[in-house]
């Protein structure tokens, strides 16, 4: 329950408790003018506006998060990008077992400073003392690697649960294999 309806509960039971001490008061009933009798009434108001505002709250919708302006991701231009085959071998070699250091460098090595595309599932986000937001995914079961994306990424980064598909555009790094940078989401 919200404060609203904890609001309207605790005035109802002092209206209550202030009109029984009335009653059990006959000098202090006296004082009373006569034209308050649907105060009676109010506590029964106030516990079904409260009723009323429970069931609104517990059956309709969560609220929408507020649209928020996104980082956008780099514009694709060929010859900042590697070859799209690139992707789909990267998205392969993470698909099965976890592919070793070496099998990672010699996919991206030609292609160091260029980009790559893939989409991936969101594991962790971590962020470092330098502002980098360094995030963990997978595509496939248990092949983990590593983004590190720009501060400017935070917000669109926190609400991402873990478990969510992801598209993601990464510039390959000189010296991670299993690391790249620069990251944005598409």
């Amino acid at each position: 329950m919200g404060a609203i309806e904890y609001a309207c509960l605790a005035l109802a039971s002092l209206i209550m408790a202030g009109n029984q001490a009335i009653k059990d008061a006959p000098k202090l009933r006296a004082l009373v003018p006569r034209g308050f009798g649907w105060v009676n009434y109010l506590p029964l108001v106030l516990v079904l506006l409260a009723g009323g505002l429970w069931v609104v709250r517990k059956w309709s919708p969560p609220p929408t998060p507020p649209a928020q302006v996104a980082a956008s991701a780099p514009p694709i231009n060929g010859a900042d990008y590697a070859p799209p085959s690139v992707s789909d071998k990267f998205t392969a070699l993470y698909s099965g077992t976890p592919p070793t250091d070496l099998q990672v460098d010699l996919l991206l090595r030609p292609y160091i400073g260029k980009r790559i595309r893939f989409s991936a599932t969101m594991a962790t986000v971590s962020m470092g003392g330098n502002g980098i937001l360094t995030v963990q995914l997978s595509i496939g079961e248990i092949a983990w690697f590593f983004v590190d994306f720009p501060a400017k990424w935070q917000a669109q980064l926190s609400v991402i649960s873990p478990g969510t598909k992801v598209n993601v555009d990464a510039m390959i790094a000189d010296g991670k294999p299993a690391h790249l940078t620069d990251g944005a989401l598409f």
